[in-house]
């Protein structure tokens, strides 16, 4: 499937009134990925979603595994395959298997979930 932008991806590094936000979401997330780049267009988007996320990621009293399955589970049900695709590295470091990340994609759970997965 092939995804038209509508609006054009910054650059990072090409808009010096971006440098301060791009610092800090490299600090934080490591790169500025292809999100960040649209996201970018809108500085106060940008700012609002990486707390958003920093937030869900990292302020939660989630287990990792568990978080990461259920970003998982809600990008399947909300038909989003970049979201998906962002989160298996997440998952596989946060100890959830290939075969599980694979099984969060079906319609019914499966029985390799423990109860609490579930």
């Amino acid at each position: 499937m092939s995804i038209s932008a509508r609006i054009s991806a910054i650059q990072p590094g090409t808009h010096p009134e971006l440098a301060d936000l791009e610092a800090k979401i490299i600090h934080k997330r490591g790169k500025i990925t292809p999100l960040y780049q649209y996201l970018l267009n809108s500085p106060e988007m940008a700012q609002g979603w990486e707390e958003f996320l920093s937030a869900v990621r990292q302020r939660n009293s989630l287990p990792p595994d568990l978080r990461e399955l259920i970003i998982l589970r809600v990008a399947v049900l909300n038909h989003a395959p970049y979201e998906f695709e962002a989160h298996i590295a997440h998952a596989r470091q946060a100890g959830v298997s290939d075969v599980k990340i694979q099984a969060v994609k079906e319609s019914v759970i499966s029985s390799l979930f423990t109860p609490h997965e579930q």
